[in-house]
């Protein structure tokens, strides 16, 4: 009986670990796609420059370091406060809030040198992300 229990704890624990993993991964899936639209929010496209490529991202407590996104056909670069401060990056995206659950998205981001804030509310339906309403103020 030992050995019969051994082994349904550890199919069990398997399956969880399993679970887990797939909803971190879909959670990292939908955190990327959530943030690639809200850098590709048609308002915002006129403030981009040659000089801001490639696109930096501020990291903070609201930015996964496992996205992977793209602007320009390159990809983002992910930067500490630091690295932007040494490197003298003047033009980049901090964002403040990017609060999510299964059925909709709050994102808030400021891209500095070009004084704009915008904030976000997406909705996910079925598989895919839409924006629902959108708010861009310059500062």
């Amino acid at each position: 009986w030992t050995e019969y229990i051994i082994l349904i704890m550890k199919a069990f624990i398997s399956l969880v670990l399993v679970i887990f993993s797939f909803t971190e991964n879909q959670e990292i899936s939908d955190m990327q796609t959530v943030m690639q639209l809200s850098i590709d929010l048609k308002e915002l496209q006129p403030y981009f420059h040659n000089s801001t490529r490639p696109l930096v991202i501020e990291l903070n407590k609201h930015v996964d370091y496992d996205v992977e996104l793209t602007k320009f056909g390159l990809p983002v670069e992910l930067k500490s406060k630091a690295e932007i401060f040494v490197e003298n990056k003047k033009s980049f995206i901090s964002f403040r809030q990017l609060s999510m659950n299964n059925a909709k998205a709050q994102v808030s981001f400021i891209y500095s040198g070009r004084g704009v804030l915008v904030d976000l509310e997406l909705m996910k339906i079925g598989n895919d992300w839409i924006i629902d309403h959108s708010n861009l103020t310059e500062k």
